[in-house]
């Protein structure tokens, strides 16, 4: 996925740090807002914009025809991932997953589409932060009308997921 087909959007966090959403330009659009809103939840490592398995998917389905024309699709940029700055604590790593960041996302993405429903599109390491968040917040996730939730590539295996996170992670 070319970087030139991403707008990237800066969500200033509440403990001071800056997320994005890199929203990917859609290949078949529309008039009028649009009418599904997915944001694209990363696993750990190098699958973040343009590389990896959650944007090609994204890509994939706004591209396809699958969907209906004008959806708008986005990508979560974790907080020191991507070219931001690290100013907070948020890394993503196991205590990553009780954080706010999806929240702050969501909110955001909602501000920008305010009248789409929002799917959340998570795989791997992503599945955590974004299963574990919807269940914190699943007050929040209704009102922001958070319409369902597509988790894949979560693994099997605790001790393998730690593993690989951890190997992605320099360890930490």
């Amino acid at each position: 996925v070319p970087a030139e087909r991403f707008e990237r959007q800066l969500v200033p966090t509440a403990d001071g740090g800056t997320l994005a959403i890199d929203w990917l330009q859609p290949c078949r659009a529309s008039d009028g807002p649009p009418p599904l809103v997915v944001l694209g939840v990363p696993g750990a490592g190098q699958n973040t914009t343009g590389r990896g398995f959650t944007p090609t998917v994204l890509t994939a389905l706004t591209c396809s025809g699958l969907l209906p024309a004008g959806v708008r699709c986005g990508v979560l940029v974790y907080q020191g991932h991507g070219g931001l700055p690290l100013t907070s604590s948020a890394l993503p790593g196991s205590g990553y997953v009780a954080g706010d960041d999806l929240g702050e996302a969501l909110r955001a993405a909602r501000a920008r589409h305010p009248a789409a429903p929002l799917v959340v599109v998570a795989g791997s390491l992503g599945t955590a932060i974004a299963s574990n968040w919807v269940a914190r917040h699943a007050e929040e996730a209704a009102r922001l009308r958070v319409a369902g939730l597509l988790l894949f590539a979560f693994g099997h295996s605790v001790r393998q997921t730690v593993v690989s996170s951890d190997s992605y992670l320099l360890g930490m």
